[in-house]
């Protein structure tokens, strides 16, 4: 069955008005209705109520809506982006050199250990790591925080990439990104 250019319109721009206003959204088959045919034929569009602002834990009782601006300014070291994203970590994966792919938008992820190639391929995704060999950024809104990094492509918008120490070689082909060194800190 054909969608009208209407209805995939509008899963899309729901999909990015919740992914703007800091909320999480999975688009899914719907298995439970089916055409004659057999295969499933709605999407479904599921909200996450537990999307937190980086930067700041939403007060008791806000909305999802809570603007950017109310949020106080990200962590200045790497030991206050860990105490953030780790409250958020939705993963924890141990990397034993081996490449990682974050395909769903809105999560955060922790990466131990020494990665290979980290490609982040969905908007709003924030990763924590120890250390990353090659990281690829494809998508938008990302946060990149990593102990040492050996070199950064970035090509999507918005991304932010922090290092503690190296001085890895950063190609930015994106528009509105931002790739610097931050202190460990404690």
């Amino acid at each position: 069955m054909s969608r009208s250019p209407t209805v995939a319109a509008a899963c899309g721009l729901l999909a990015t008005t919740t992914l703007l206003t800091g909320c999480g959204v999975a688009i899914v088959r719907d298995t439970g209705a089916s055409s004659t045919s057999g295969t499933p034929t709605d999407l479904v569009v599921r909200p996450s109520t537990t999307a937190t602002p980086l930067g700041g834990s939403r007060p008791s009782g806000a909305s999802s809506s809570v603007s950017s601006a109310t949020s106080p300014p990200p962590p200045a070291t790497y030991a206050g982006w860990a105490r953030e994203l780790r409250g958020l970590a939705s993963t924890t994966r141990r990397c034993d050199a081996g490449p990682v792919t974050i395909t769903q938008a809105g999560t955060t992820t922790e990466l131990t250990g020494s990665c290979g190639t980290v490609t982040v391929d969905a908007a709003g995704v924030s990763v924590l790591a120890d250390h990353i060999d090659r990281l690829v950024v494809v998508a938008a809104a990302g946060v990149v925080v990593t102990r040492t990094v050996g070199s950064v492509e970035m090509n999507g918008s918005s991304a932010q990439v922090y290092w503690v120490t190296g001085s890895p070689q950063v190609v930015d082909q994106g528009g509105g990104n931002s790739a610097k060194r931050i202190e460990e800190g404690t």
